[in-house]
């Protein structure tokens, strides 16, 4: 009996506790449907203006505003729909009813300045946290490193950088890749490099997409012995080459002129059964056109055609330039045809 009265205990207080946990997740679920329809009404508003957007606020948490936990879920939401100045609204009114603004707050607005690349307003604000004494994180610097990179930013990103490390903030793989791909977009090979091997040295193994990142500002810079060492490195390492990664050091090859050296990559990343695509080949077939090799550049063609690959003007057009080199005019007419017939345009 006794034994029985225990059992009967336990099973209340276990269905108290489901019934509990439920009730949060009830909560929870109610609390998100909620925001995400204050998101879809201010995004409704075809002129945003602050008062009017105060207004739906208060109709919605009344005047003393949202806690700090549904304050971020809402303005999280407004970043993911690229509504910077929505956002900004938000905590405008957050402040003006003295409601809770805290950093994650602060990160979801300078996240919502990345997605739309206002780089400018991140780093002011980014300015504004430091001077307001807020200490910043991660997070904060993240995004506005992203936003800087959108825009090629690439002397403001490194900065950034430097007063993370000079902060103590921990630098993850996400900010360097982000740092690299601003040097990229910025025609820094030098520094996208040299990144790199802070990375390594900084205990943060490179990806893919630092490593692709590199290649690609190397191919802008027209050094394809960098990114040939670099896709070396790669190789030799744990890190997997993907497309994106041989296609750049082809085209850099291209640019070098090196299509013996363009042919061999494309070779490796067929034996590494990589995704096809249309990018590579072109590099490839224009490294021939600069190597006046209108046979492979034709053989490219050919090749691209047999795999049923999505074929671009860009193929087309350096095959022809390669027969034009080698005065083979016929084939230059015939794909030339050929393009035409695919309708094509130049």
């Amino acid at each position: 009996m006794q034994h029985a009265c225990i059992n009967l205990s336990r099973m209340i207080r276990h269905q108290a506790t489901e019934d509990s946990r439920q009730l949060k997740r009830d909560v929870t679920e109610n609390g998100r449907s909620e925001e995400t329809e204050l998101v879809s009404k201010l995004l409704r508003i075809s002129a945003p203006e602050a008062k009017e957007i105060g207004s739906v606020l208060e109709s919605f948490f009344g005047k003393h505003g949202p806690g700090a936990r549904t304050a971020n879920r809402l303005l999280s939401g407004l970043a993911r729909s690229q509504r910077a100045d929505i956002a900004e609204s938000v905590i405008q009114w957050m402040h003006a009813v003295s409601a809770e603004v805290n950093l994650y707050h602060y990160n979801a607005l300078v996240n919502a300045y990345a997605k739309t690349g206002q780089w400018v307003k991140a780093i002011d604000l980014l300015s504004a946290l430091v001077h307001g004494k807020i200490q910043i994180d991660r997070i904060t610097c993240g995004a506005a490193i992203s936003a800087c990179e959108k825009d090629g930013r690439w002397k403001t990103t490194l900065g950034l950088l430097h007063k993370m490390v000079q902060g103590a903030i921990q630098t993850d793989r996400i900010t360097y890749s982000a740092a690299i791909s601003a040097c990229e977009k910025g025609n820094a090979w030098m520094a996208a490099v040299e990144l790199l091997s802070v990375m390594v040295q900084s205990m943060v193994q490179p990806d893919t997409i630092a490593y692709s990142a590199a290649i690609s500002a190397c191919e802008k810079g027209e050094q394809w012995m960098e990114a040939l060492k670099l896709l070396r490195t790669i190789v030799q390492g744990t890190v997997q080459a993907d497309t994106i990664t041989y296609g750049a050091a082809i085209s850099a090859c291209a640019k070098g002129g090196k299509w013996v050296h363009a042919l061999e990559l494309l070779r490796r990343m067929e034996q590494c059964e990589l995704q096809k695509d249309r990018i590579p080949y072109n590099a490839a077939i224009s490294a021939c056109e600069k190597g006046c090799e209108w046979v492979k550049a034709l053989e490219l063609l050919s090749s691209m055609a047999q795999r049923t690959m999505q074929m671009d003007p860009i193929a087309y057009t350096a095959a022809i330039s390669a027969c034009e080199k080698g005065g083979e005019w016929v084939n230059a007419l015939v794909i030339f045809s050929t393009m035409v017939g695919g309708s094509m345009e130049l």
